[in-house]
């Protein structure tokens, strides 16, 4: 049988409010998910950054070698 409630009756916080320090299986998968686009994110920057440095180091050698060549 239907049961229907029609009456505005304030029955109180539901369970699910009452565990609001709880982290559900779907919060653990998205910080699970945010943290390996956060850790990519930092070894892209990582790897940019140390290919940029040696771009310039060889950058200043080629100059040097032509500087010396002359």
């Amino acid at each position: 049988m239907i049961r229907i409630n029609l009456l505005a009756v304030d029955r109180g916080p539901s369970k699910k409010a009452r565990g609001a320090g709880v982290v559900t299986t779907a919060q653990r998968v998205t910080i699970f998910a945010a943290l390996i686009v956060l850790a990519t994110l930092v070894s892209v920057g990582w790897w940019y950054w140390s290919l940029h440095t040696r771009g310039v180091r060889l950058d200043d050698e080629i100059a040097s070698a032509e500087t010396r060549a002359q």
